[in-house]
């Protein structure tokens, strides 16, 4: 998979299509935890368990892509760092690592039918 991808790989950015409801998160395999849902993906990158959790309050108008995503290196117990500098500062990819991670979690963004990109 990765002789395909390349280093100027961008981490997409999304947005929640309009009238989606809690039903929609549900029916795409949300889990709900008091006034929360979340979705949790894990993802494994060159030796490293990384988690990617996104959590929505029962106002699905105030989500972002920002303050709702969270990408962790579960074995360091923080956040993936790389992966935040691709996204937050517009930085190439430094290593396949990294790569794949973005691929991943693009890939994962992707399948939930209520996000779309932003343009």
């Amino acid at each position: 998979m990765t002789s395909c991808l390349s280093i100027n790989m961008k981490v997409k950015r999304y947005t929640i299509r309009s009238k989606t409801t809690i039903k929609d998160l549900l029916k795409c395999g949300a889990i709900e935890d008091k006034d929360t849902l979340y979705f949790d993906k894990y993802v494994e990158v060159k030796n490293s368990d990384i988690r990617i959790h996104l959590t929505f309050t029962q106002n699905l108008n105030e989500w972002n892509d920002i303050d709702g995503v969270f990408v962790v290196d579960t074995d360091a117990g923080q956040l993936y760092k790389p992966f935040y500098r691709c996204r937050d500062n517009g930085d190439k990819p430094t290593s396949e690592a990294v790569i794949n991670m973005i691929a991943e979690y693009n890939a994962f963004m992707d399948t939930l039918s209520f996000l779309k990109t932003k343009r």
